[in-house]
């Protein structure tokens, strides 16, 4: 998942909150790089078969105010 401001910049350092459901249900976060880029894995799933969804409930960092009106995606799903 990627993080950009206003203007499309990457926004490095921004805590990404969000929740799984589908296959399981699991809270994650974790922090982007300078590339604005953050990789969430789920809890591991043995023999999966079916949907796992990934929605963002927050983007906290310093100085910064996240609106979720303005997301260009909320939400993101891979079928196994």
């Amino acid at each position: 998942m990627k993080i950009v401001d206003a203007n499309g910049d990457p926004v490095n350092d921004a805590k990404v909150s969000g929740r799984w459901s589908g296959l399981i249900d699991d809270s994650d976060s974790d922090s982007t790089d300078s590339n604005g880029v953050v990789a969430l894995d789920s809890d591991p799933v043995k023999n999966a078969h079916g949907t796992f969804t990934f929605t963002v409930t927050g983007v906290e960092r310093d100085g910064w105010i996240y609106n979720s009106e303005a997301n260009e995606e909320a939400s993101d799903s891979i079928t196994v």
